[in-house]
């Protein structure tokens, strides 16, 4: 679990985002915040999959991917859409981080 200053809060996740990326798998928005710490929050439904076992692994290889990349003094919002269970690790590592580049630039 996630520390909570590393935690976006309720009304914190529906402010507008500054950009916004959309594939078919998923949707990453991000916003500058003035703080030293990336803040991220990542939705998988249960329309992703039933298993709770299933849905937190999508959950740690988001964190993992945006964790990697050291984006420091942003916020990330990622939600996952069911088509993602089709998708391999690899895949999903490779599309995740061609999102992240997309909103830096």
């Amino acid at each position: 679990m996630l520390l909570k200053p590393s935690r976006l809060q309720g009304q914190e996740s529906n402010t507008d985002w500054q950009q916004t990326a959309k594939t078919p798998y998923f949707i990453l928005k991000t916003k500058k915040n003035n703080k030293k710490t990336t803040i991220t929050r990542v939705v998988v439904s249960m329309a992703v999959n039933k298993s709770a076992a299933k849905r937190n692994f999508w959950k740690r290889q988001a964190r993992e991917r945006l964790r990697a990349k050291k984006n420091e003094g942003n916020d990330f919002l990622l939600i996952l859409s069911p088509r993602v269970g089709s998708l391999t690790k690899k895949q999903f590592n490779e599309q995740l981080l061609a999102a992240i580049e997309k909103v830096k630039k």
